[in-house]
């Protein structure tokens, strides 16, 4: 049965990454939308650049620390 991974890391810290598993890509995509809303729109006078795509986003910060998402596929 596939399974789907959302992974958030930040460049910052390189040695840690936060995950959570789902069982659709539907619900990742819902959870990964979230976040980056969370870090990226109600952080918005903080942020350089970002961007969203359907398994995939990030946001840039001043200090050019990067947060970025990603969804991955596997087995479970």
């Amino acid at each position: 049965m596939k399974k789907y991974i959302l992974i958030q890391k930040e460049s910052n810290t390189p040695w840690k990454e936060y995950k959570e598993e789902f069982d659709t890509l539907q619900d990742a995509q819902e959870r990964m939308h979230q976040m980056y809303r969370d870090v990226a729109i109600n952080g918005a006078e903080l942020i350089e650049a970002a961007g969203y795509k359907d398994t995939e986003a990030y946001a840039e910060f001043e200090d050019h620390n990067v947060v970025s998402w990603s969804i991955e596929e596997y087995e479970g």
